[in-house]
C-alpha cells in the first residue's frame, strides 16, 4: 500500500511539475512581412530587382516579335498559295521548333527572376531572423509565431506582439 501511495504521491508530482513548466512558457508573435517591407534595403532589393526584371523581358519581347512577325509572314504565304504542302510542313515545324524554344527560354527567365530575388532577399531575411532570435532571448520567449504565414496563429490568448521590439532592434 505504502508503494502504491508513494508511486502516486511521484506521478501527481510530475504532472504538477509539467503543468507549471506549461504555465511559465511565454509565447509571442509578430507579422515578419510587415518587418521585411518596412525595411529601407527592401525598396532598394525591389527596385533592382525590377530594374534586372525589365531587362529581360525587354529582351524577350524582341524575340517574341520576332517570332510574330515570322509566323504572320508564314500565314500570309499559305494564304497566297505560294507555298507547298512540304514547305508548310517544314516552315511549320520550324515555327513550332522556334515556339518550344521561347516556352523554354520563358521558363529559364523566371527562374532566373526567382534565383536574383531570393540572393536580394536572403540578407534582409537573416537579419529580421537574427534580429527576431535576439528579441526572443532577451526577452525569454519560449516561442513567438509569425501571423503572416498563412494566419497560423488563429488564437493567441496569453502572446505578445514583438513586432515593435524587432523593429526597434532593427532601427526602424
Amino acid at each position: 500500500m505504502k508503494k502504491i501511495t508513494k508511486i502516486c504521491f511521484f506521478v501527481l508530482a510530475t504532472l504538477l511539475l509539467s503543468q507549471t513548466s506549461t504555465f511559465a512558457q511565454k509565447f509571442g508573435h509578430l507579422n515578419s512581412m510587415s518587418i521585411l517591407q518596412a525595411l529601407p534595403a527592401r525598396a532598394a532589393a525591389d527596385k533592382e530587382l525590377e530594374t534586372f526584371q525589365d531587362k529581360l523581358n525587354a529582351d524577350y519581347q524582341v524575340k517574341i516579335e520576332a517570332f510574330k512577325k515570322e509566323y504572320e509572314s508564314l500565314l500570309k504565304r499559305v494564304e497566297a498559295g505560294e507555298l507547298s504542302e512540304m514547305q508548310k510542313q517544314t516552315e511549320g515545324a520550324a515555327l513550332q521548333q522556334k515556339e518550344q524554344s521561347l516556352l523554354q527560354e520563358e521558363r529559364e527567365l523566371i527562374q532566373k527572376v526567382q534565383k536574383k530575388r531570393e540572393t536580394l532577399l536572403k540578407p534582409l531575411l537573416d537579419k529580421v531572423s537574427k534580429a527576431i532570435n535576439e528579441i526572443g532571448k532577451e526577452n525569454g520567449y519560449t516561442f513567438i509565431f509569425d501571423t503572416s504565414t498563412m494566419n497560423l496563429m488563429l488564437f493567441a490568448e496569453e502572446s505578445s506582439d514583438v513586432t515593435a521590439m524587432v523593429k526597434s532592434k532593427l532601427g526602424l
